[in-house]
């Protein structure tokens, strides 16, 4: 290989391109494990960007595995959650074989509580030079023609700072795409891995369905009180060897209510458990006031039994604010564009509990309800899943029409425009005066949510509520370079060397006629040209901002304003 080739090949891979650790996020599961979470250039700490794609590019690359997720600014998640992720990746190896039947290019993804490092530095994995030269030839080779930014094998730096261009190890490939299910039991939290515990553990994340979350824990909650010792008189490797060591533990948390007074909630004892994947929420009330919710009931409230009308059971009724929307009005909360493992591991992979959800809400309003989807916090996932929940909300004068949900462009400037059957006229009132979705996204509602909200803005079927959203723009894949053997769990196995790359910008639908419109064929990306840093002028556009009067950073200031917005 040319040396000059090589000397800047080998800077793209050099230290100031390794992804950073965030050493002040961990878990109940992986901190003690010697886990690390990522934090790249550009990012929010912590979250993990990746985009899957649906069409383009290299669909008849048998080496082309699949299409990542959408994913990104959101909190860090833990490593506590693995056995759900590697459950799935039983379900993407299986899809595979559905390559040759179409051109549907399997959709592969990392749940986003998955925000380990996995983007590596060649030199790591390659002590031969003949075979570095080899893997080489073939990045430049694939990326030649396919990397979004375009490529200069003379200076492929100055094209590669994208952040979400990387090298994945065989480990990282078999450990996160290939291996079958390991289940762990888990408690279900990620804390602030602080030296400061004076006044208590900051609670970041609440795994959904997790022990802690059908216990009452809530994000944003301070565990005070581990078993039975106050965590101001204990260091964070005390805490963490707690959590590493103990099957059951009792917990006492301290709770910011919405009256800003703090709250101490004894939560008491919480075992470990399997958690099975979970993404949605719902809670409608019909005409005779049921509740009709898939919310866990606190644990310690259901031992006792309880009434399902009661609100108090549901943990998640006071901490999203569902007490200030009117009768008429429903409630999803979409925690990010995943199946569970019971879909994906389906021979016809559908979002079987999101379309549950919906028939439900139908049921409760008798197609006249009014709802509110909660995309805060949703770092995106699978792009099939965002279209097929988009065929929901999407309508622009007859049933069952069909319509573009996003643009994806390529670097040579083609497109491939992702439709849908809309179903929209079959749950809600095609002929209302005003919107009948409210959607609430904060900074870190990025990708896949991003994708699903500029839909629904340009087809003006949905109002935005909260703050700007993270401003993703962009896709990546993977792609497998070449099988190796590595090591995982003491046994060698195969895998492969593998490049995960940026190939298409999204855009949203660009519809006849509505050139005025201010979505219209709008790019939300932050980082337009991919140089690695957002400029006053990319910030200034990218993301998708609600309009003024209905800006707001508190989820009850939210879920307010959605509320007046749709019973005006």
């Amino acid at each position: 290989m040319d040396e000059k080739k090589k000397d800047n090949l080998d800077a793209f891979f050099s230290d100031e391109l390794k992804n950073k650790d965030d050493s002040d996020m961990a878990s109940d599961f992986g901190a003690d494990k010697g886990y690390s979470f990522e934090k790249r250039e550009g990012e929010s700490d912590g979250s993990y960007q990746s985009d899957e794609r649906a069409n383009g590019s290299n669909e008849n690359d048998s080496n082309t595995i699949g299409d990542e997720r959408t994913s990104g600014g959101s909190s860090s998640y833990s490593s506590h959650t693995q056995s759900n992720s590697n459950a799935r990746m039983g379900g993407y190896t299986k899809d595979v074989k559905k390559d040759s039947k179409s051109l549907l290019v399997v959709l592969v993804a990392l749940l986003l509580v998955l925000s380990f490092v996995f983007g590596v530095v060649v030199s790591r994995f390659f002590n031969s030079t003949n075979e570095t030269d080899s893997l080489y030839e073939e990045v430049f080779e694939f990326l030649d023609g396919n990397y979004l930014y375009g490529f200069d094998a003379d200076n492929p730096l100055g094209y590669l700072l994208d952040g979400y261009t990387y090298i994945l190890s065989p480990y990282d490939y078999y450990a996160n795409y290939m291996v079958v299910d390991i289940p762990t039991k888990i408690f279900g939290i990620t804390y602030n891995k602080s030296d400061d515990l004076s006044d208590g553990l900051d609670i970041v994340s609440v795994s959904l369905n997790s022990p802690m979350d059908k216990a009452g824990v809530l994000a944003g909650d301070k565990l005070t009180v581990l078993n039975g010792y106050n965590v101001s008189g204990m260091t964070i490797d005390e805490v963490i060897s707690v959590f590493s060591d103990n099957t059951t533990i009792t917990v006492t948390v301290v709770r910011n209510t919405r009256n800003a007074d703090d709250v101490t909630v004894p939560i008491g004892a919480v075992e470990k458990d399997y958690v099975e994947s979970k993404y949605v929420e719902y809670y409608f009330r019909d005409a005779n006031g049921n509740v009709i919710t898939n919310f866990n009931v606190q644990t310690s409230l259901a031992v006792k039994g309880y009434d399902a009308n009661d609100t108090s059971i549901y943990p998640h009724y006071d901490a999203y604010g569902l007490d200030l929307l009117s009768e008429n009005v429903g409630f999803i909360k979409l925690h990010q564009f995943w199946y569970t493992t019971a879909e994906s591991e389906s021979d016809d992979i559908t979002p079987s509990d999101f379309k549950g959800a919906m028939d439900l809400f139908k049921a409760a309003y008798s197609g006249e309800g009014k709802l509110v989807l909660d995309l805060t916090d949703n770092g995106g996932g699978y792009n099939s899943y965002c279209y097929a929940v988009a065929s929901y909300f999407i309508y622009d004068g007859l049933p069952n029409e069909n319509l573009t949900v996003c643009r994806l462009v390529y670097a040579d400037k083609s497109e491939t425009p992702e439709d849908v059957n809309s179903v929209y006229a079959d749950y809600f009132d095609e002929y209302s005066a005003s919107e009948n979705i409210a959607v609430l996204t904060n900074g870190n509602s990025a990708s896949a949510s991003e994708m699903l909200l500029g839909c629904m803005l340009v087809y003006k079927t949905a109002v935005q509520v909260g703050s700007t959203t993270y401003g993703k723009g962009v896709s990546q894949s993977i792609v497998k370079l070449r099988e190796a053997t590595t090591q995982y769990n003491g046994q060698t196995v195969n895998s492969y060397y593998a490049l995960k790359y940026t190939f298409a910008f999204f855009y949203t639908p660009d519809l006849p006629g509505r050139k005025d419109y201010k979505y219209n064929d709008y790019c939300n990306q932050m980082d337009k040209d991919g140089n690695g840093t957002v400029s006053e002028a990319e910030a200034a556009n990218g993301g998708f901002r609600p309009d003024e009067d209905n800006t707001a950073y508190d989820i009850y200031d939210m879920m307010d304003i959605a509320n007046k917005l749709l019973t005006k």
